[in-house]
């Protein structure tokens, strides 16, 4: 039997509630075999065929948090012969100063995008001075490469983010049946609702819908706007939900919501929604980041400020034209982010070059 060869992903999150790292393990697990080192943090547990989950427990005390992701994942590592893949988290840096020989691999997926920018500046610059100790470095986007002020000449590669089709049904746009699924908190996601609720007032007779998917710091005031604005037949909150139970949403639903604010600090972010949303054939509403002017475009969706008159504009030039749109012709605009192409050009060479004694 062929020996296979093995991958430690280390990643804060627990397995299944980050999609990157999930789609790593479900397109690597037939030809690697996978560890996978994350927070316990009570949700639903993913199980995936040949990836060996370690779940660390997830105190409430945020130091002893810290000392026992750290050990557990000092004592997984030092014994480990294969590829060590470190997804980004603070103090990360103990890991391999206390490692130095281990080959490790940091992988990179967001700069902070913390409204204060006095925290912003302060864990950018742990994340810097965390570059330094390893051996290389993965990131998602040139935008993201470019403020990394670390890298210096030490190896890295882009590794970019992707989507996987959630959806293969053919979208209808006879009706407008909008989706949000992500974070609620530094989103202002309040903004598309109350957006909603000034067309619903003035198109009452237009058939719409809009399903949020996600918690955060702004969930309860946006349930709360929705009950005081006797909007429930019109705006459904979800919570949290796993990766898997999103297919129903992504095939019932016609137009995903790529909401995020115009910052310098989430300009240069690609949102992984925008790609599954086009992937899946809805068309896509998304602000006019850098990251999202670069894929999206008159064929697949609508570029707009992050305010609530620009979403309330975009709901109303769908009502004009949604009948124009093609669900195909939305795919095939993003044919070229599906996981598997992108995990096979870009993440396979970092683990193939990131292997331990």
């Amino acid at each position: 039997m062929r020996c296979m060869k093995k991958v430690l992903i280390i990643n804060t999150n627990q397995l299944g509630f980050l999609t990157d790292t999930l789609k790593y393990c479900e397109h690597l697990n037939k030809s690697y075999s996978i560890d996978f080192l994350c927070y316990d943090y009570g949700y639903d547990k993913v199980s995936i065929d040949g990836v060996h989950v370690t779940y660390v427990p997830h105190p409430r005390n945020r130091h002893l948090q810290g000392f026992l992701f750290l050990t557990y994942a000092i004592i997984k590592c030092l014994f480990y012969s294969g590829c060590i893949f470190v997804v980004y988290f603070p103090y990360c840096k103990y890991l391999k100063q206390i490692l130095f020989w281990k080959n490790m691999n940091l992988d990179i997926r967001t700069l902070s995008v913390s409204s204060n920018s006095i925290a912003r500046e302060s864990s950018d610059r742990m994340l810097n001075e965390t570059i330094r100790y390893y051996d290389s470095v993965s990131y998602i986007s040139e935008g993201v490469k470019n403020k990394l002020k670390g890298l210096g000449e030490k190896k890295s590669y882009k590794l970019p983010l992707g989507a996987d089709v959630i959806s293969e049904n053919s979208k209808v746009f006879d009706t407008i049946k909008l989706l949000y699924v992500g974070t609620l908190t530094n989103r202002n996601i309040i903004l598309t609702v109350k957006g909603l609720k000034r067309f619903v007032d003035e198109n009452p007779q237009v058939c719409i819908s809009y399903d949020i998917i996600g918690d955060g710091e702004e969930f309860e005031s946006v349930c709360q706007f929705v009950k005081l604005n006797q909007m429930t037949d019109y705006c459904k909150l979800h919570g949290r939900l796993a990766y898997k139970q999103l297919r129903p949403f992504f095939d019932d639903c016609n137009v995903g919501v790529s909401f995020v604010p115009i910052t310098e600090y989430y300009n240069d972010q690609p949102p992984t929604k925008t790609f599954e949303y086009c992937l899946s054939g809805l068309l896509v509403i998304a602000t006019s980041t850098r990251a999202n002017r670069e894929v999206v475009n008159n064929n697949n969706g609508l570029l707009i400020y992050d305010t609530e008159e620009a979403f309330y504009n975009a709901l109303c030039k769908l009502h004009t034209n949604y009948g124009h749109y093609d669900s195909e012709i939305i795919r095939r605009t993003m044919i070229d982010y599906s996981w598997d192409k992108l995990i096979n050009k870009y993440l396979v060479p970092i683990i193939n070059n990131g292997k331990n004694g």
